[in-house]
């Protein structure tokens, strides 16, 4: 099921470096490969649609094998499975209290 960890995304109301805007979630996103810690920064537009605790809560992000093998296990989804682009799948969940981004990439 796991593979790997990827990085720690983290909400900010900050602009940040190297922010690209993501106009389908209505959020600008940091490049967690340019931050020593792997930090991703979202800044969430207000009118954003994302899940109050994907705007408002750190977050896991983890590279699995199958997001559609780990759904079941957890204990609440925040943002169903979405494709990101040809090589990547993502889907945000609650799991024992913690959010997890599960990423599925070919």
């Amino acid at each position: 099921m796991f593979k790997k960890f990827i990085h720690i995304g983290a909400p900010t109301d900050k602009k940040m470096p190297n922010e690209e805007y993501c106009e389908d979630m209505k959020v600008w996103i940091s490049d967690p490969e340019k931050d020593e810690f792997k930090f991703e920064y979202l800044r969430f537009e207000k009118d954003s649609w994302m899940a109050k605790e994907i705007q408002t809560q750190t977050h896991i992000a983890v590279e699995v094998e199958s997001i559609d093998e780990v759904l079941p296990i957890c204990d609440k989804v925040l943002l169903e499975p979405t494709v990101i682009n040809e090589n990547c799948k993502i889907a945000f969940v609650l799991r024992d209290g913690v959010i997890l981004e599960l990423m599925e990439i070919k």
